[in-house]
């Protein structure tokens, strides 16, 4: 894992807009679930094979055991799922320490099935879901020991400052930020390559893609330090073609075009374009952790 210490840069940020992504996600949950996400996991973010002959389930909670063991939490410690989704990885994290989660997404659908998750395994005196907007939480100063977040920040394009700047706000002196997501691996370099990442953006309702330089500029510019990086995308590979497949099989939703709700469609356009940009070296995944003073 890299050690790296970007300079500070100047920009200018624009209010990031939730209500979009939270429709989306309200919308899709049921597709989700058919398409992709599992019992165990309940994630729908890229699986995790660093080690030939995983199993899916197995290369799908590896984020979760990245994070903890990131995180390394101490026995009611607090810690922030920032985009907490269905609340798999809370889920898992409290079942696998003595920590307390609280996970914030902007759907609503998505909180009110993150809760009856955690009811269902008996662990909701330990993990809480709020529906807002992290870019600006509701929480006080220096709440929360730890913070992480899986495949959610790509949702702070094109403001990662704004957005680290609140996670800065809400973490105590000497608190861990973790976080597992897409990046931009380099700029597309013709219209075809352009077209796949638009597409994929398109898809998932995302504004735009941040490299990897991108986000560790905006962790340093907001203050935190001891900023670490290291690149995942060897090991997505398997999850990408797995997708590719499942894509393969829906895609077909499109012949009942009247009856499949936009978000969907738009879903599939997504995925098509997913297992193309990774091969053109445009899809990467990374692992980013910084520590605040």
């Amino acid at each position: 894992m890299q050690n790296l210490e970007a300079p500070a840069v100047e920009r200018n940020l624009e209010p990031a807009q939730p209500n979009s992504v939270g429709d989306y996600y309200d919308v899709c949950q049921f597709w989700y679930r058919a398409f992709y996400s599992d019992r165990v996991s309940l994630g729908v973010h890229y699986g995790i094979w660093p080690r030939p002959g995983m199993a899916r389930v197995d290369a799908l909670l590896e984020p979760y055991r990245m994070v903890l063991e990131q995180l390394r939490p101490e026995a009611g410690d607090c810690i922030l799922d920032a985009g907490c989704g269905v609340g798999g990885a809370s889920r898992w994290l409290a079942l696998h320490s003595a920590a307390r989660l609280t996970g914030v997404s902007v759907s609503p659908v998505q909180v009110n099935r993150a809760r009856r998750h955690v009811v269902r395994q008996g662990i909701a005196d330990r993990v809480d879901f709020h529906c807002m907007d992290y870019h600006r939480m509701s929480f006080p100063d220096a709440r929360f020991h730890h913070a992480f977040g899986i495949e959610s920040f790509c949702y702070s394009y094109p403001t990662p400052a704004l957005l680290f700047r609140e996670l800065y706000r809400v973490l105590k002196p000497g608190g861990r930020l973790v976080m597992l997501d897409g990046i931009l691996r380099r700029q597309p370099a013709n219209r075809a390559e352009q077209h796949l990442a638009d597409g994929f953006c398109t898809g998932f309702r995302m504004r735009g893609w941040s490299t990897a330089d991108e986000i560790l500029l905006a962790l340093r510019e907001t203050g935190f330090r001891r900023i670490h990086f290291a690149d995942q995308s060897p090991f997505i590979e398997p999850s990408v073609e797995d997708i590719h497949r499942r894509h393969l099989v829906f895609r077909n939703l499109r012949l009942v075009r009247p009856l499949v709700p936009a978000e969907v469609l738009q879903s599939l356009e997504g995925t098509e374009v997913q297992k193309g940009m990774y091969r053109a070296g445009l899809l990467g995944y990374a692992l980013f952790s910084a520590e605040k003073e």
